[in-house]
């Protein structure tokens, strides 16, 4: 047996006893502040006779109540939020531009471009962890060889 509020006691019948309760308040910060102020929160009584439904609001409270006679189905399910699926779909073109802009800016590859005296030029695009400090070391080194060579 769930335990009930104050505020429903004065509409229960003789006899009559909660079977279950329900309290919830919809999600969000002003929700939240308004129900720490006892208002905004839905509460909902299940007695062996009928369905007791208590809103509070800022001036005042609500009141339903519904016979079980009078119930005819119930359903659960979700539902999606369309304005958070349409904010979703509009923000995709935008967050794609700054995930492709953020890939181009940090994933910069390692490029090895080699000028040749003769208008044509090399270059390489170098994968990361390849090491290529024994390139750059050896072509200035063997370039200062060959042009001793020449000399002698």
């Amino acid at each position: 047996m769930a335990s009930r509020g104050s505020d429903i006691d004065d509409y229960m019948l003789k006899g009559e006893e909660v079977s279950y309760s329900f309290k919830h308040r919809p999600n969000g910060l002003v929700h939240w502040v308004k129900s720490l102020l006892g208002y905004g929160e839905t509460h909902w009584y299940v007695t062996n006779q009928r369905l007791l439904v208590h809103e509070k609001m800022a001036g005042g409270f609500g009141f339903r109540e519904v016979p079980l006679d009078n119930v005819t189905s119930v359903e659960y399910g979700r539902q999606i939020d369309l304005r958070t699926l349409a904010l979703g779909i509009l923000t995709i073109p935008i967050l794609v531009g700054v995930l492709i802009t953020l890939l181009a800016i940090f994933r910069r590859p390692q490029v090895l471009e080699l000028h040749v005296s003769g208008g044509s030029n090399l270059s390489v695009e170098i994968s990361k962890g390849t090491d290529i400090e024994e390139i750059l070391w050896y072509l200035p080194t063997q370039r200062q060889i060959d042009s001793q060579k020449q000399r002698v």
